[in-house]
């Protein structure tokens, strides 16, 4: 976690998982500090990995994001945080 100028967090990308990855990708990504890995990879690594403890997700975790077509501007991505997606499924 990175810190802002108003002292508040700001989490920022770590991995990449692909089903398929390249040497240039993977190249530009290391200069972002970032990896990428392979599905099989990930698979592999959790196979091997067998004293792996939970971690409950925070509220403002975010285990995905949807991407605009862009039909009324520029393309997006946005966020999709857990207290979200909970509070969507609680109205419904």
């Amino acid at each position: 976690m990175k810190i802002d100028d108003k002292g508040e967090m700001i989490a920022h990308l770590k991995n990449i998982v692909s089903f398929d990855k390249t040497d240039d990708f993977t190249e530009l990504a290391k200069t972002a500090d970032i990896n990428v890995y392979t599905f099989d990879e990930v698979v592999a690594k959790g196979k091997e990995n067998t004293d792996w403890k939970i971690h409950e997700p925070t509220t403002n975790d975010c285990p995905m994001f949807s991407y605009t077509s862009g039909t009324t501007g520029d393309p997006k991505g946005v966020k999709l945080t857990h207290k979200m997606l909970v509070s969507c499924v609680a109205s419904v």
